[in-house]
């Protein structure tokens, strides 16, 4: 294509409005072919009047100049094409114009070209769409030059494809023709993508790729998408897409100007849905994509006409890495303030609810350096994860074998996360009140937030007896965590969550941990134990030699508490704790915690969420140290013996046999959980800090 000083845009509309100012941006002069009277002329050059008849405005393009004539929406391609051929200007031609609007034809014509396309027939009356569905359930049936979604219905009934034949047949579609047949189609399963290219002279260059999330087919849904992500350039079927969007472009004849081709990844392949000659979508996908690549379809399509010397060397597009990005159109909005604390949330657009409230109450756009973080935020915007609160005692109290389930999938520490420890900490306080959050995909449960509030207070963690506080979700569920912290900032007006692990499902985003920290010292097992000990110093292991041999000759035995035992075991280390610290321990000063673990740990252990290591001495338990199950580690939680065990050192006895169980379990850690006791260094191999979320 030779040197262009002046292009005319016809109707441009939707993305289309993008050419006129980016053309000009580039000293292009523009010439607005109007496809309706009184449209707005503004960013053009010139203007030509409307006529129903483009030859009207064959004279005034000629004398102007026009060096090419290209589409500014679905519409205009037609009389593009014709406009372009009469004045021998660079385009499409006219000999396939048909198959680039009608989508009955253009699967005739990709499909000649050996491409896969639906099964298909044209019907103008009803038997014939019988005849076909019956045979192919469950079938499209849509216009013969349908947009988007429009008259798009998915039928698995006779009674649904009849309707939809009555709803088409004989009205106009959304641009005006009339529907003198209906296009009915083999439905097509499978992920569905945007393939976004710009041709020049029969060169095409990919410019974005997309796919679609459209949930579950319905009657008036099937042509609906509710998130539009933007894929990246190297992502691993692109290679496959856009080989078989160029295949669609040759065959249909599109060697100039913007195309954006429908795919569905079918069992057997690509399946061609749609392709149109034109620009992709509206103004906001655009600046999506510019905003996460450097560049959009409509940039590239300006550079090949007036740089078409780089855009054939493939001098032009992606300027840098690619962030994450999406969109989605707000069919069933979460509650007002969540989508605002989504951390990849980048802007807002809500649509008038005047004088009636529209299908889609607005559109979403999220961008981020982080594709998990932005796809979470995603499914929590279109609906696909959902909250709600419970504080009902009997409600909570029936999600238990849900919530053990969760936490066994979870990076959760068993008891500090598990419903023992909550209903525990709501038994030993009863000023608080619950406040369970509850995220849910598809009807099933997939997250839970164990807060509780006392009175109008902040919501925080049930008890600051907790070493580690999270929300429970499955590994790596990140939207049903991004829900949970979402919902609880947008309904409480406070939230005082602490102590908090750095890789804590509920810490979403990259923030640091705020004050107070605190140190956790941790011994690394994930070599085993003979690696654990090689690693301890020589007196370190001599010291503990001994204490062995001298418990072992007074006949001072350790082992694991008996199941038999665990209805005694709040009672008896209670009194072994208050014999070991007297007035200084917790469960003597705070007659609450006492309480707490009454109520607590005879459940914990039945749900094997702890382990106690005892000290026995003439048959008698005379130490018990207190261990919490995490999903890698076993956490030393709290220990007590009676004092005339001090000569044996029943603390390194105790911390041993724990540190041996969680090696014999295969755990990658033993925990020695908050505080820099100085016995805990020679334990430990490494550090980990704890915070608040800020």
């Amino acid at each position: 294509m030779s040197e262009v000083r002046c292009v005319a845009i016809v109707d441009p509309l939707d993305a289309g409005v993008l050419l006129a100012p980016a053309l000009s941006a580039k000293g292009v002069v523009t010439v607005l072919v109007p496809g309706r009277d009184g449209q707005d002329a503004d960013g053009f050059t010139h203007h030509l009047p409307w006529s129903p008849d483009p030859e009207s405005g064959l004279k005034t393009l000629r004398d102007l100049g026009v060096d090419l004539i290209i589409p500014g929406s679905e519409q205009a391609v037609l009389v593009t094409d014709w406009l372009s051929q009469r004045l021998g200007l660079p385009g499409n031609g006219t000999d396939l114009s048909t198959a680039r609007r009608d989508k009955h034809c253009m699967h005739v014509v990709a499909a000649s070209h050996g491409l896969r396309v639906p099964r298909q027939v044209l019907a103008d009356n009803l038997a014939q769409v019988l005849d076909f569905a019956n045979s192919h359930w469950p079938v499209i049936i849509k216009p013969q030059q349908a947009k988007g979604g429009d008259g798009v219905h998915y039928c698995t009934s006779a009674e649904q494809a009849a309707r939809a034949f009555h709803e088409i047949y004989g009205h106009h579609d959304v641009m005006g023709a009339m529907n003198h047949a209906v296009l009915v189609q083999e439905f097509i399963s499978g992920p569905e993508y945007v393939v976004d290219t710009v041709s020049l002279d029969g060169v095409h260059r990919l410019s974005t790729l997309w796919t679609y999330g459209k949930g579950a087919p319905g009657f008036d849904s099937a042509g609906q998408f509710t998130t539009k992500t933007l894929l990246p350039p190297d992502h691993p079927q692109a290679p496959l897409l856009f080989a078989f969007a160029c295949r669609v472009l040759d065959a249909l004849g599109i060697g100039q100007g913007a195309g954006h081709c429908e795919i569905r990844m079918g069992p057997d392949g690509p399946v061609l849905i749609e392709m149109a000659a034109r620009l992709h979508g509206g103004p906001l996908a655009h600046e999506l994509a510019r905003r996460s690549t450097g560049y959009s379809q409509c940039d590239l399509w300006v550079d090949a006409i007036t740089d078409p010397a780089a855009f054939l060397a493939d001098r032009t597009g992606q300027s840098g890495p690619t962030r994450a990005a999406g969109m989605v159109l707000l069919r069933h909005p979460p509650p007002a303030g969540v989508l605002e604390r989504l951390p990849s949330l980048d802007s807002l657009f809500w649509n008038d609810p005047r004088p009636a409230p529209p299908a889609v109450a607005g559109l979403a756009i999220f961008i981020g350096d982080n594709a998990g973080m932005v796809a979470a935020d995603m499914a929590i915007a279109a609906g696909e994860v959902t909250c709600t609160l419970l504080d009902d005692p009997a409600a909570i109290a029936a999600l238990r074998p849900p919530w053990l389930s969760l936490l066994a999938q979870s990076s959760c520490n068993r008891a500090f996360a598990g419903p023992v420890w909550y209903q525990a900490a709501l038994t030993a306080a009863p000023h608080l009140s619950p406040r369970l959050l509850t995220a849910w995909r598809g009807g099933e449960l997939v997250g839970l937030l164990p807060l509780v509030q006392e009175g109008e207070g902040p919501a925080r963690f049930a008890s600051n007896l907790s070493d580690y506080n999270d929300a429970v979700v499955v590994r790596d569920d990140r939207a049903a965590a991004h829900a949970l912290m979402a919902h609880a900032r947008a309904w409480f007006p406070a939230l005082e969550l602490d102590c908090v692990r750095p890789d804590a499902a509920c810490h979403i985003t990259d923030a640091p941990l705020a004050d107070p920290t605190v140190d956790c010292p941790f011994a690394d097992l994930s070599g085993g134990y003979v690696a654990w000990r090689a690693g301890r110093s020589a007196s370190f292991r001599e010291k503990l030699k001994r204490t062995q041999r001298k418990a072992a000759a007074a006949g001072v035995i350790v082992d694991a508490l008996k199941p038999d035992e665990w209805s005694v075991a709040a009672d008896l280390f209670l009194s072994l704790h208050a014999d070991r610290f007297g007035d200084r321990s917790l469960f003597t000063s705070f007659p609450w915690a006492a309480d707490f673990m009454r109520a607590g740990l005879p459940g914990l252990l039945a749900d094997g969420a702890a382990h106690v290591v005892t000290l026995r001495s003439g048959g008698e338990i005379t130490g018990m140290c207190l261990c919490m199950v995490g999903a890698d580690h076993l956490g030393y939680w709290n220990a007590g013996f009676r004092a005339v065990m001090e000569p044996f050192s029943p603390g390194v006895l105790m911390l041993h046999a724990a540190l041996g169980e969680a090696a014999a379990r295969g755990l990658a850690e033993f925990d020695l959980l908050r505080g820099l006791e100085a016995y805990k260094d020679r334990w430990a191999t490494g550090r980990r800090r704890i915070g608040r979320l800020p």
